[in-house]
């Protein structure tokens, strides 16, 4: 294969040394959105689609960026449909990160190295689809042959773990714990939001009474038994950051009057800080990280919100986030919590570095979502690694929605970080030796012992 072969992303001899000491580490994933329950029946996909496509935004985005029907990418065509117009514009692709990853996938996963387009679209289907037919193409031999050693789901706090619990009796060579998620019930403005509470504190509390107190007792036991079953860190959806000072009474006042009538913009924001600084408070109780994705636009085309749901390619880069106010009050009123911050607007980098600075126990997550290329990642390691430390930046986490992306992902993340301290090692500006030991840390040494170090 003339490209993605062994020098792929190195540009240097240092480089590609480098890469030799972290191309087979363990994966250690702090973050994804798996389904836990298709690890657990352990069945066989069907098709190329189903193991690629299927729950992908990234490539539904770029199909109808290309002109595909929805009919073809979320739609009633078959699975053969969909591969087959995903094929024919797959070539356009070519220098986004979804290019790179697929024919990863394809190389490292099912032996094809030959560029996908429609020409071979039929064929690859074939081979993939004849191999995905095999014990050693389900979920469980996938994941033990990637390599992965400990993978955080996404939850909900009404989330029974059910599959957890499994997962904890029957998989030996991987653990799998979930993640605390409570937005739903901090955003206050939604429709769906007095539902969900109300759902919460009848499963925990067995009761009918919608109060802020049966709420936050309903939030505490759910916390406790993720903590139970291993959890060891919440995440929280930040649009926009609302970190300020807001009494009991105050967010008690806005919930009743919530039950029984809409309420203001400064109402739904001081609700969500109140729940904010309740998150931490349980957070720091049970010395968990807290995980901080900030800055997204979420359902900014209406359309496929309405038509096909959460979650389906309509997000986008948000252009106002009050980053240093944000965080002042959350940072300055709970120091021994350890929190990540991920961050997809680049323009918020620099504050955002050197806000760690100021706090030692803010960290540097990985560059996310629409930042997750080789570009991204050398533009965000680059940076920290100027004006702040670069080992102390946190590592690779896939975000992702499929299993075959966790290996392409953290490889496309390890040569990405293996060219750049190449890169300064060859300038001189430190020894292989080092430059070695930072590589072998933020792929694996970091994460571990950031997330998972009482485990």
């Amino acid at each position: 294969m003339e490209f993605l072969n062994d020098d792929y992303l190195l540009s240097n001899n240092k480089a590609k040394d480098i890469y030799k000491k972290i191309e087979d580490l363990p994966i250690i994933d702090p973050h994804n959105h798996s389904d836990l329950k298709e690890i657990i029946e352990n069945k066989n996909w069907q098709d190329i689609w189903e193991v690629e496509g299927q729950t992908d935004h990234y490539i539904w985005q770029l199909m109808r960026r290309m002109g595909i029907k929805e009919n073809k990418i979320t739609g009633n065509a078959s699975n053969k449909e969909k591969w087959n117009a995903f094929a024919e514009v797959f070539p356009s692709f070519a220098l986004n990160p979804v290019f790179e990853w697929m024919q990863l996938d394809l190389k490292n996963i099912f032996g094809v190295e030959e560029l996908l387009d429609s020409s071979n679209a039929d064929k690859i289907w074939e081979i993939t689809k004849s191999k995905l037919q095999k014990d050693n193409y389900k979920p469980r031999s996938l994941l033990k042959e990637m390599k992965v050693e400990i993978m955080c789901t996404t939850d909900d706090p009404v989330s029974d773990l059910k599959y957890h619990k499994i997962a904890k009796d029957e998989i030996e060579d991987l653990k799998i714990y979930p993640t605390w998620r409570p937005d739903n019930y901090s955003k206050i403005g939604k429709e769906t939001w007095k539902e969900k509470v109300l759902k919460l504190i009848q499963k925990y509390l067995d009761s009918n009474d919608l109060s802020l107190t049966n709420l936050l007792k309903a939030l505490e036991l759910s916390h406790s038994y993720f903590d139970e079953i291993g959890c060891v860190s919440s995440d929280h959806d930040l649009p926009d950051l609302i970190s300020k000072a807001v009494s009991f009474k105050q967010a008690k006042n806005i919930f009743n009057k919530k039950i029984e009538q809409e309420i203001t913009e400064k109402e739904i924001r001081d609700f969500k800080a109140f729940m904010f600084n309740y998150y931490a408070e349980l957070n720091r109780n049970k010395d968990w990280v807290m995980q901080l994705h900030i800055g997204v636009e979420r359902n900014y085309r209406k359309s496929l919100l309405d038509n096909v749901g959460i979650n389906s390619g309509g997000d986008i880069i948000g252009s106002e986030v009050n980053l240093v106010d944000g965080l002042s009050y959350l940072l300055n009123n709970f120091e021994n919590l350890t929190m990540v911050a991920y961050i997809i607007n680049d323009n918020y980098l620099p504050p955002l570095v050197t806000i760690a600075r100021a706090f030692p126990n803010l960290n540097l997550g990985s560059s996310w979502w629409f930042n997750d290329s080789a570009y991204g990642m050398n533009k965000h390691l680059d940076y920290i690694a100027a004006v702040d430390i670069l080992a102390k930046q946190t590592g690779m986490v896939t975000d992702s929605r499929k299993i075959l992306s966790y290996a392409s992902r953290t490889e496309v993340y390890r040569r990405t970080l293996a060219n750049l301290l190449g890169k300064r090692v060859s300038k001189k500006q430190l020894p292989i030796s080092l430059a070695e030991k930072i590589a072998v840390d933020l792929s694996y040494n970091r994460p571990l012992e950031l997330f998972f170090n009482n485990k």
